[in-house]
C-alpha cells in the first residue's frame, strides 16, 4: 500500500489531488481526528480503515513514517515530497500569517516548533540521522517541489507502477498575498543567520534525497522518456479528468467517513 507523507507546504495538496482524480474512494485522506498537525496513531488508522477499506493509498499530515503502525504498517510503501528548505519556512510563514497563527514577530515565530520541519515531520524529532534511516528502510520515491510535474511523472512510475493518469495539477493552497510573501522575504534576509539554523538539517536531507532517490530514478527512466511523459501528461487540455472520482471522494467523506470519525471522538471509541 502506497503511504503519502504529506509535509505542509510542499505541494500536497496538489499531490492529493492527483491521487483522488485517479483513485476516489480508494484513497484514504487521514483526518488526524482533528488535531492539528497532529499524527495518525495505529489505534486511528485502523478506525478509519473500517470506514474507508481496502484503500490503494493512504495520505493526509497524520501520516508520519516514525509512527509504528503494527502488521499493516509492514506493507505501507512510502513517498513524500520535499521542498528547498528556505522556501518552504517562508511559505509557511506567509501561511500562518495569513491564518493569524504567526504571533508577534518572524523572529519569535522562528524560536517556535518550526526549525527543520521537514526532518521532524519524518523522523518526529530533529535527527537527521533518523530521518535517513527512515527514508532507506521505508520510502520508495521522494520528489521535490522545485521539480514538481517531473516528480508526478516519476512519482507515477516508480510507486504506481505507471497505472495513474498525470494531467495539469491543481494549484491548491497557495499564498493569496504577495504583500506579505515581499514583506516575509525582507525578515527572512534580515534574519538570515536564524533562517540558516532553522534549516540546516533540512538542507542536508535535502541533498540526500535528491542523491538517493532523484539522480538515480531520473536516470533509471531515461531524460528522454521523462520529457516524453511530461509532453504527455501536462499537453493535454482535459482539465475535468477524474471530476466524478473526487466528487464521490468528498461525498463519502463529508457524509460519512468525517461525522462517524467525530462522533467516535466524541464517546472515545478506539479500536
Amino acid at each position: 500500500m502506497i503511504v503519502f507523507c504529506h509535509i505542509p507546504k510542499t505541494a500536497g495538496m496538489a499531490v492529493k489531488h492527483v491521487l483522488k482524480s485517479n483513485l476516489g474512494l480508494r484513497f484514504l485522506s487521514s483526518t488526524t481526528w482533528g488535531k492539528a498537525r497532529a499524527a495518525t496513531t495505529a489505534s486511528d488508522l485502523r478506525y478509519e480503515l473500517l470506514l474507508s477499506p481496502r484503500p490503494a493509498a493512504i495520505g493526509g499530515h497524520g501520516m508520519r513514517p516514525f509512527i509504528d503502525y503494527g502488521e499493516l504498517g509492514k506493507a505501507f510503501r512510502w513517498i513524500t515530497i520535499l521542498r528547498d528548505p528556505v522556501a518552504r519556512l517562508i511559505s509557511h510563514y506567509v501561511y500562518d500569517l495569513e491564518n493569524g497563527r504567526a504571533g508577534d514577530s518572524f523572529e519569535a515565530w522562528l524560536q517556535g516548533d518550526i526549525a527543520n520541519y521537514q526532518v521532524r515531520w519524518i523522523a518526529g524529532e530533529p535527527d537527521l540521522e533518523l530521518a535517513k534511516s527512515l527514508l532507506d528502510t521505508k520510502f520508495v520515491f521522494v520528489g521535490f517541489q522545485e521539480q514538481f510535474r517531473e516528480s508526478l511523472v516519476l512519482m507515477n512510475h516508480v510507486a504506481f507502477d505507471d497505472r495513474l493518469r498525470i494531467q495539469s495539477e491543481r494549484r491548491v493552497n497557495a499564498t493569496r498575498s504577495t504583500d506579505i510573501k515581499a514583506r516575509v522575504e525582507q525578515d527572512v534576509r534580515e534574519h538570515s543567520e536564524l533562517v540558516d539554523l532553522a534549516c540546516g538539517l533540512d538542507r542536508q536531507l535535502y541533498a540526500l534525497a535528491q542523491a538517493k532517490f532523484w539522480e538515480p530514478q531520473v536516470a533509471a527512466l531515461g531524460s528522454e522518456v521523462l520529457a516524453e511523459r511530461l509532453r504527455a501528461a501536462f499537453d493535454s487540455s482535459d482539465a475535468d479528468h477524474g471530476k466524478t472520482r473526487r466528487m464521490i471522494h468528498e461525498l463519502h467523506r463529508n457524509v460519512i467517513y468525517k461525522p462517524a470519525l467525530w462522533c467516535a471522538k466524541a464517546f472515545g471509541v478506539r479500536v
